[in-house]
């Protein structure tokens, strides 16, 4: 275990220390990308009318949601990436293994929008635009779960894209599809009860408005379940580590 976490420390100076070094520009979209989509979202609520989604302010309503998406959406595809394009020199050491590699690639994207998400949100409360966060430790459970499942879709997608390359291509593609079922632009209590089932099966949706659920004390959601949240990121992860080492023997070809 200790020498697994020195791999993975190790790898994360390194990715660290590369996006820095030689595309530091990168840096600042990955901030940068996120916080524009939700300067759209909340102009076109703003636009509306809306000052108040469910008794919870527009601005903080639409980050804690962008933010969210947007880890999972970067955190797969930079998983998946990184195996195919990076991995035959980081693979090529028989101490490292795709699991350094996706645990590496998680730690630097949690990292990027954790500290982003906090910069934004201290902006907009320090404005007097919204509240300090009511229950901190709802937030983490939320978005550890979150972690998890971004961590094991980006261990599948990697599986899928060493097989089959425009996985790469098409995976952002269909991701944003499913940003209609993550709950950025809505929450359950807003939809006729018809609708539910189409969008209850997501577990980024329960993830998210649990994150919502412990930050605004005003909202209480009903709809939210972290058991199964947990439970589907779990098994994604299962999966995922049943996929490394097949990922690892096509790669060593």
């Amino acid at each position: 275990l200790g020498r697994r976490f020195g791999i993975v420390r190790a790898l994360f100076v390194r990715l660290v220390a590369t996006m820095s070094a030689s595309n530091p520009l990168g840096l600042v979209w990955m901030i940068m990308e996120p916080a524009i989509f939700m300067s759209v979202i909340v102009v076109g609520y703003l636009l509306s009318g809306a000052r108040f989604v469910m008794n919870m302010e527009v601005i903080l309503f639409t980050a804690l949601g962008v933010i969210t998406w947007a880890h999972m959406r970067f955190t797969a595809v930079r998983i998946a990436t990184a195996t195919v394009n990076g991995g035959r020199d980081v693979l090529s050491s028989p101490t490292v293994r795709p699991f350094d590699v996706a645990v590496a690639e998680t730690l630097y994207s949690t990292f990027v929008f954790t500290s982003a998400g906090a910069i934004v949100i201290c902006i907009i409360v320090m404005l007097d635009l919204g509240p300090w966060p009511d229950s901190p430790t709802l937030m983490a459970k939320a978005f550890f779960g979150l972690i998890l499942f971004s961590f094991g879709l980006g261990m599948i997608l990697a599986r899928i894209a060493v097989r089959f390359r425009f996985a790469l291509r098409l995976a952002p593609l269909l991701l944003r599809f499913y940003m209609l079922f993550s709950g950025i632009f809505y929450v359950t209590e807003q939809l006729p009860s018809d609708f539910l089932p189409y969008v209850l099966w997501s577990p980024t949706l329960h993830f998210t408005q649990a994150l919502r659920d412990g930050y605004f004390a005003e909202y209480e959601s009903v709809d939210a379940n972290l058991l199964y949240g947990y439970a589907f990121a779990l098994a994604l992860v299962a999966v995922g580590l049943i996929c490394e080492t097949s990922v690892r023997r096509r790669l060593a070809v």
